[in-house]
This record gives structure tokens, sequence and C-alpha cells, in this order.
């Protein structure tokens, strides 16, 4: 350049997906209990628990959200990606491992942006039923949740869990 002051277009490009890829350095996970059912947010540190399971269609699904949910517009509407990360047995949970991994679409009719938003859904069950859907899947996960506050109880006490959520506000990454 020998000194001169040249003018330079410098295209900025938008990260395929800003909160699916993020990782989380500076605390424990955030998480929701239900019945069992622990969900939690899709991030890198989910994605690298995953080894054993990838073998599993539902774990393919994660990856390829985590790659391509802003491409393919998955985005709209939320901060977060809430999944299905895994289940503590008991009882009320028997029948649910077939829906671990997946991507909640609704609970009780509302649609979650966050993981933050799912306490407030499950307060407005449905005649007397959860109702959870998943993003691909035609049937929803039924939960009673007149059983769910005893079970969530047992749950506790029986797997040392010292409290049955960590939220933080989406977007406060």
């Amino acid at each position: 350049r020998t000194g001169a002051v040249r003018r330079i277009t410098v295209p900025l490009r938008n990260p395929q997906d800003p909160f699916t890829l993020r990782m989380r350095y500076d605390g424990p996970p955030d998480y929701v209990i239900v019945g069992g059912l622990v969900f939690t947010p899709l991030t890198r540190n989910l994605l690298a628990t995953l080894g054993n399971e990838i073998a599993n269609r539902a774990v393919h699904n994660l990856f390829y959200v985590s790659q391509y949910a802003k491409l393919d517009g998955l985005c709209e509407g939320r901060s977060q990606f809430v999944v299905l990360a895994n289940r503590l047995p008991h009882s009320v949970n028997t029948y649910d491992e077939s829906f671990r991994y997946g991507i909640i679409a609704t609970v009780n009719g509302r649609r979650l942006a966050a993981l933050c938003d799912l306490p407030d859904a499950l307060a407005h069950p449905v005649k007397g039923f959860h109702v959870i859907t998943f993003e691909g899947l035609e049937n929803p996960l039924v939960l009673d949740a007149g059983l769910l506050q005893e079970a969530d109880a047992q749950i506790q006490r029986r797997y040392e869990i010292p409290a049955l959520a960590r939220l933080r506000k989406a977007g406060n990454e």
C-alpha cells in the first residue's frame, strides 16, 4: 500500500444459528424436570454429551437443527430449542423413552420460545393433562397433571435433586 489509504468493502455474515451453537462456560446447564422428564435447551454442551447416542435418529435431528435451523427458518419466534434430554425412571413416565431427544413444539397448546416458558405452559393443563407436542412427531406426549406433583417429590428425593428447575432468562447466555 505504501502508506496509501484505501477503502475496502468487507462482507459481514450472520452465523448459521446464533443460539444453538453457543457454549456455556460460566455455570451449570439450565433445566426443568417434570414427571422425571428433563428438559433443557439445545446447546453445543448438550450435543457434546451425545457421542454414545449417535445411532439414535432423534440425536441426528438435534445435530441437523444445530447446523441448519436458521437456514431452514426454524428459529422464527424462538431464542432456544427446548429438548427432552433425559428421563429419570418413575411409573409416571414408563412409556416416555421414545420422546427422548425430541424438540418441543408446544406444551398445553402454548408454543415455547425458550426453556423459561415451560413452567408457565405447565401451569395450564388441558382437562387435567399436560399435552406436549414435538417437532416432526405426530403423536403427543400426554402426562396426567394430577399425578405429577406427587411424582416430582418422589423423584426429587430418589435422585437427590436439589431443585426441579434451574433457569436463567433466555438471551442471558
